[in-house]
């Protein structure tokens, strides 16, 4: 089941961001971080959660080229449910 999501946050580290597959036919990929921070009224702390990322194709090669580590990002995608059973 996918859902659409709008996620706004900062970049984490990109020592690992690279392509992934053949950039020459847009048959590529790479992964990123997105750090999205909320403020808790109760204890009044700050807390951040980290979002793994997956961007495919034309996009991944202008987002490789154009990331820096700490922009303000917004991304639109979906969230992908899995239900694994154990027998």
């Amino acid at each position: 089941m996918f859902n659409e999501v709008i996620l706004s946050g900062r970049l984490g580290k990109l020592e690992h961001l690279q392509l992934r597959g053949d950039p020459e036919t847009d048959n590529c990929m790479c992964y990123f971080d997105v750090a999205s921070s909320y403020y808790s009224k109760t204890t009044e702390e700050q807390y951040t959660d980290w979002i793994h990322c997956k961007m495919w194709g034309n996009l991944a090669k202008r987002f490789v080229n154009n990331a820096r580590e700490g922009m303000l990002i917004e991304v639109k995608g979906y969230i992908l449910s899995v239900i694994f059973d154990n027998p």
